[in-house]
């Protein structure tokens, strides 16, 4: 198991593992697309998901998720989008 914290000198880490195994893909991009659909910006955590979304199970196929994924991707401001579907794609 890897360690929790890492002392690195003048900075301490604190780890949080997560299984994105455990993780319920069709839940997170509906929570992103319901945030876009009422003009929420997107935060940090939420950019997270976005990005990790091909690696989280889904019940649709790959290239169904990242057709869904677009629009939310759109919400980003245009010089994030690229890089975010670059990481979906890259990472599915």
């Amino acid at each position: 198991m890897p360690p929790t914290m890492v002392d690195g000198g003048g900075h301490t880490f604190h780890l949080t593992q997560i299984l994105l195994a455990h993780q319920d893909g069709e839940a997170a991009l509906a929570r992103l697309e319901a945030k876009v659909a009422v003009g929420e910006p997107l935060d940090a955590v939420d950019r997270v998901d976005l990005a990790l979304v091909a690696l989280l199970p889904q019940q649709r196929p790959l290239a169904e998720v990242v057709t869904a994924v677009l629009p939310v991707v759109r919400a980003l401001p245009v010089a994030e989008q690229a890089e975010t579907v670059g990481t979906i794609i890259g990472l599915g």
